[in-house]
This record gives structure tokens, C-alpha cells and sequence, in this order.
């Protein structure tokens, strides 16, 4: 079928294809053929025109032969030779170029005429220039005469060549007309050309939208039926093949439009089965999953209050081991507090030794500070009698000196450590205090880990009540907890095989509603 279509639409653009290219082949070749055309005529009107002018050139030049020929006496001098070969020269010229343009000439690219008209004028032209010829050759010859001379110089005399030029003007003026003629019928041809070309060009036009547009129908329709959209039918009234292509869409079309219908039905009915089923699964899962969560928040309670009995036990236990360790450790405490307090009074005792002996120390270094303040007076009297000695003397005042300095810092230093003796005994009268305070502290102290010890030892008693009945507690809620499991086992059981039940029914109502959306996305007519 394809092949078909594509041999269809070749066809029928090669058809195209040669109608256009025979229009341009044709305008090609008139365009070509006119210009040839115009090219012979300007070229027979540039060789007219000289044959006009050299019309002119001849009579001048034979006038001139003539009047060298007179002044030399009939003997040719080098000008006359000159004038006489020039002269032959364009008569040769002027009958090549009349032959040129009556018979035309490659050589001087002239192209035949055609124009009877023209063909008499060129006849007229060559007929009065043979006249002309034949005088010239008289004239020429070496045994002419002054009036063979004189008489070819009187025909082609000024008013004689301006009625041969008159007569090559005549030819020049066909020529011309020629020409504008080509030129005319160049610019009808142009038109004819244009118009044709617009033509071809709104028959192009036209002849694609014959092909395109039936082809156009044929995806449009396409491109909706892969959208989902069966309303639309290909509307092509053509017998070929696209035609048949078309037919064959709305044929598929039609076959569609019923396997859809049938698939809504089908669609709809499972939707309605399998809704059923899955709202009858949901409840035997609801109801399920009911029974397991009460059956497991009853385990659950049972396990916490089991772990909560084991946990009361264990911290039984460990309140009995830590009560005894604290009854140990307050034995401890008070045999520690009592050699504290034989430690703090062995301390008092050193503590008074260290203040007596404190106070012996100051005693000396009042000694001597009183011994440095006398050692001050015996320099000052030592300094006054060597400054008595004179000359003399000089050597014992600097020592006097120096010893006056010793004795001042000797004083200075007693005074400090008196000053620091009274702040030790000062301090070690407040450590004493101290000392004697901490050490009635401890003593009762003791006392209190004597009552704590008392007090533990009762609690602890009580403590090995509650972990004995805790222990048989936990046995009777291991036995309940067990029960608990085999039953929450059968239960959990259940609500997997009702969750399967579901599963399996939720995926039978998805594939429902996926087979209905799928056949929602297609039209017929407006409807699914």
C-alpha cells in the first residue's frame, strides 16, 4: 500500500516536474534565440552605418587622387600611391560588407537578411555602388586620362555620395526597425514568459494542495486516533491510492470504535465484581486486624507488667546489695571519723607545740632587735670619735659606717619577722579554733552513721520481703504471657491470610480502574 501511495504522488510530481521544466526550457531557448536574434541585427546595423560613412570617405578620398594626380602631372607620386591604395582598400571593404549583410558573414558575424525589403535596398545599394566601382577603376588605371580622371571625380562628387549615403541610411533605418522589432516581441515574449510562469506557479499550487491535502486528512485523523479521539473519520472522495488508504483508516476506525465499546462493558463490570469483593475483604481484614491489635496490646500490657515485676525484683536485689554496701560503707565512715578526730587532736597538740614555740621566736628576735639598735649606737659614737681622730680616724668611720647601714637593716628585718611571728600566731589561734570545732562535727558525725547503719539494716530486711514475692510474681506472668503469644500467633495468622485476601482483591480493582481509564482516554462519537 505504501509503495502504492509513494508511486501515486511520484507520479504525479514528476507530471509537475515536467510541466515546469518544459516552461523554463521554452523560456530558455525563445530568450536565447531573440537575443541571437538582436545580436545579428546590431551588428548589420553597426555595418550599415559604416558603409554610410565610408559612402563619404570614398568621394573624399577619390577628390583628393585626383587633385595629387593634376599637381604631378599624371605622374603618381608616394601620396598619390598612398590615396590610390586606401582607395582600392575601402572599395573592397565596402563591397565585402554589402555582400555581409545581404548574405550574411561569419567572419564579420553578420546573420543573412531574411526581409525581402531590406534585400531590395541592399540590391539598390550595390547596384549604384558598382557605378561608382566601375569609375573608380578608370580612374585608377595607369593609362587613364585627366578626364578619365576629371569624370570619376564628377560622379563621385559630394552631392552624388550624400544620395549613395541617403541610400545606406535607408538600409540603417530597416535595420533599426528590425531591431525595436526583436526588441518588441523580446519584452512579448518576456510577458508571455511572466505570465505563464504565475501560471505554472498557481497550477503548482493548486495541483500539491490536490495531493497534500488528501494526505494532510489522513494524518490529522491519524494524529487524533493516537490521541485517543475515534470521532473523526478520513473524508477523501479519490479512487487511488490514498483514497484506498483513507478507506482503510475509517475500516479500522469503525473496528476500533467496537472493540472499545466492548472493552467498557467488560471494564465496568469487573470494576463492580471486584469492588464487591474488595469491600467484603476489607471487612474480614478490619475485623482481623481488630483481633490482633487487642490480642497484641494484651501481650503488650502483660510483657510490660511481667518486665515491670522482673524490673521491681532486680531493683530489689540491687537495693539489698547497695543497702548493705551503704551499711559497710557507714561502718567505714564512722571508724574513718573516728581516727579523724584522734588525727584532729594529735594536730591541736602540734599546732599549740608550734605557737609556743612561735612565741619563743619572737622572743629572740626582740633580742636582737634590741642587740642591732644598740650595735646603731656604738657606730653613730664610733663615727663621731673618728670624725674626732681626723685624718686618722677616716678608715674607721667607713666602718663605723657600714655597721651603722648592717645595724639599720638588721632592725628593719627584725621588725618584719615580728610582724609575720604575730600573723602565725594569729593564724594558729583561728586553726585551733577551727580544729576544735571539726573535730565535734565528726564526733557526731559518727553518731549519725551509728543511727543510718540501724535504719539500713531494718529497710534492708523488708527490701528481701518484696523480692521474694516479686520472683513468684514473675512466673505466674511468664505462664500468662506465653498463652498470650500462641494466641496472637494464630491471630496474626488470620489477619495475613485476610491482608492477602485483600492485596490480591485491591489489585484486581486496580487493574479495573486502570482498564477503564485506559479506554476513557479513547472518543467515540463524544463517548467512552
Amino acid at each position: 500500500m505504501l509503495k502504492k501511495i509513494q508511486s501515486s504522488i511520484l507520479a504525479k510530481l514528476g507530471l509537475l516536474f515536467g510541466l515546469m521544466s518544459f516552461l523554463t526550457i521554452s523560456s530558455v531557448f525563445f530568450t536565447v534565440y531573440t537575443f541571437h536574434t538582436l545580436k545579428g541585427v546590431s551588428r548589420a546595423i553597426d555595418v550599415s552605418g559604416s558603409e554610410r560613412m565610408r559612402s563619404i570617405l570614398l568621394g573624399s578620398l577619390l577628390n583628393e587622387y585626383v587633385h595629387e594626380m593634376g599637381k604631378s602631372h599624371s605622374r603618381p607620386n608616394e601620396r598619390a600611391l598612398k590615396l590610390k591604395n586606401l582607395i582600392i582598400q575601402e572599395t573592397n571593404t565596402y563591397v565585402e560588407y554589402l555582400n555581409g549583410l545581404a548574405d550574411g558573414s561569419e567572419a564579420l558575424g553578420l546573420v543573412a537578411a531574411e526581409d525581402e525589403y531590406v534585400l531590395d535596398q541592399l540590391e539598390i545599394l550595390k547596384k549604384e555602388f558598382r557605378e561608382w566601382e566601375n569609375y573608380i577603376k578608370k580612374a585608377l588605371r595607369p593609362e587613364a586620362t585627366d578626364m578619365d580622371r576629371g569624370r570619376a571625380a564628377e560622379m563621385l562628387a559630394i552631392e552624388n555620395a550624400i544620395h549613395l549615403k541617403q541610400t545606406a541610411h535607408r538600409v540603417v533605418e530597416l535595420f533599426e526597425s528590425r531591431f525595436r522589432e526583436n526588441v518588441a516581441r523580446l519584452k512579448d515574449i518576456q510577458k508571455i514568459l511572466l505570465a505563464s510562469s504565475v501560471l505554472s506557479f498557481l497550477f503548482s499550487i493548486w495541483f500539491l494542495y490536490l495531493i497534500i491535502r488528501p494526505i494532510k486528512e489522513v494524518v490529522s485523523v491519524a494524529h487524533k486516533m493516537a490521541e485517543g479521539n475515534l470521532t473523526e473519520i478520513v473524508k477523501i472522495n479519490l479512487k487511488d491510492e490514498i483514497g484506498v488508504l483513507g478507506e482503510t483508516m475509517n475500516l479500522t476506525i469503525y473496528e476500533w470504535r467496537k472493540i472499545l465499546r466492548q472493552l467498557v462493558e467488560s471494564s465496568e463490570k469487573l470494576l463492580v465484581s471486584s469492588s464487591n469483593i474488595s469491600l467484603a475483604a476489607s471487612e474480614i481484614v478490619n475485623g482481623a486486624k481488630e483481633q490482633v491489635e487487642q490480642v497484641i496490646k494484651t501481650s503488650e500490657a502483660m510483657e510490660e507488667m511481667s518486665g515491670s515485676i522482673q524490673e521491681v525484683s532486680r531493683n530489689a536485689k540491687t537495693t539489698v546489695s547497695y543497702a548493705e554496701t551503704a551499711s559497710n560503707r557507714l561502718r567505714q565512715g564512722r571508724s574513718t571519723c573516728e581516727e579523724t578526730v584522734v588525727t584532729i587532736r594529735k594536730a591541736n597538740q602540734k599546732v599549740e607545740e608550734l605557737n609556743r614555740k612561735s612565741a619563743e621566736i619572737g622572743k629572740i628576735v626582740h633580742f636582737i632587735s634590741g642587740f642591732a639598735e644598740q650595735t646603731n649606737l656604738l657606730a653613730i659614737n664610733a663615727a663621731i670619735e673618728a670624725e674626732r681622730a681626723g685624718v686618722h680616724g677616716k678608715g674607721f668611720d667607713v666602718v663605723a659606717d657600714e655597721i651603722r647601714q648592717l645595724a639599720r637593716k638588721t632592725s628593719k628585718f627584725t621588725t618584719d619577722i615580728i610582724a609575720d611571728l604575730e600573723d602565725i600566731q594569729r593564724e594558729i589561734i583561728d586553726v585551733t579554733k577551727t580544729m576544735n570545732e571539726g573535730s565535734g562535727l565528726m564526733e557526731k558525725t559518727g553518731d549519725f552513721f551509728v543511727t543510718i547503719t540501724e535504719d539500713i539494716s531494718h529497710t534492708t530486711d523488708r527490701i528481701n520481703l518484696i523480692s521474694t514475692a516479686t520472683a513468684h510474681q514473675v512466673g505466674i506472668s511468664g505462664k500468662i504471657a506465653d498463652s498470650l503469644f500462641l494466641i496472637s500467633g494464630v491471630s496474626r495468622e488470620t489477619s495475613n491470610n485476610s491482608m492477602e485476601s485483600a492485596e490480591e482483591t485491591k489489585k484486581l480493582t486496580a487493574l479495573a480502574e486502570q482498564l477503564k481509564t485506559i479506554t476513557q482516554k479513547f472518543q467515540i462519537n463524544g463517548k467512552l
